[in-house]
């Protein structure tokens, strides 16, 4: 594998889009890397539509992916994610450990914080949407791109979504790169501290903190931060499938 074929699969949140992770993804880009930053199913468009999506859909499209990016460069892609898309990247990791670098993931979800997020699959019925999540960001004048309004019935997907991926962390095995906010209004920091007891095979976790972001951090105060490091600690992933005495730290 050369630096040419450095490949990452990088994924937005829960109702957000592209545009919430585009510094992040600019860092690879600037470092040589080819980036995929694909819409996940049912966002991009309505929240309606996204209220008609189900969590296994949410998942295929960068399964898919996954495949041909792997298919086309010949060697595993290293999987990134926000939020919800760190739960996806959880997943793919699971599912696909022979095409799987590493996953790096940003304020990760293995939950859903608000204690009324329990009953939305029966609340979906009464109340269709509430209000947006987005721009949960510490940085003044910063607005991240996404839904105005979030589908009950989504937060209900969610729900079951992030249960299927906490089952399985034990059978993750590639490294895993986490950046965890200090304060973070719409995802328990503890998911982060599960995410590292529970993946227990995996091979290593590295963990720092944006100390200066809330949950969007990608487009907040620890932007910079975030996207070089964990490019670097990619860089030396894929670096060291090809030289087993390279270290990741």
């Amino acid at each position: 594998m050369t630096p040419q074929q450095r490949t990452a699969l990088m994924l937005h949140g829960f109702t957000g889009t592209p545009g919430s992770i585009e510094p992040w993804a600019r860092r690879f880009r600037q470092q040589g890397w080819s980036v995929c930053t694909p819409t996940l199913a049912g966002h991009g468009t309505t929240w309606q539509e996204m209220g008609r999506t189900t969590w296994p859909k949410w998942l295929h499209g960068p399964e898919e992916d996954l495949k041909r990016l792997a298919r086309d460069t010949g060697g595993p892609i290293v999987v990134a994610g926000l939020s919800m898309g760190g739960t996806t990247a959880l997943a793919l990791a699971e599912r696909h450990p022979d095409l799987v670098a590493a996953v790096l993931l940003v304020n990760p979800a293995l939950g859903v914080k608000s204690p009324v997020a329990r009953f939305a699959f029966w609340l979906q019925h009464i109340v269709p949407s509430v209000p947006s999540i987005a721009s949960d960001i510490r940085k003044p004048g910063v607005r991240e791109p996404a839904y105005p309004r979030v589908p009950v019935a989504s937060v209900a997907e969610l729900n079951g979504y992030t249960a299927h991926v906490r089952a399985r962390l034990e059978r993750i095995r590639c490294p895993i790169w986490l950046a965890t906010s200090t304060v973070d209004h719409l995802v328990a920091i503890s998911d982060s501290d599960d995410i590292e007891s529970g993946a227990v095979n995996a091979a290593g976790i590295t963990r720092v903190t944006a100390e200066n972001s809330w949950h969007v951090a990608t487009l907040d105060h620890d932007a910079d931060m975030i996207a070089e490091e964990s490019e670097r600690f990619a860089a030396r992933t894929l670096e060291r499938l090809r030289n087993p005495s390279v270290r990741l730290r």
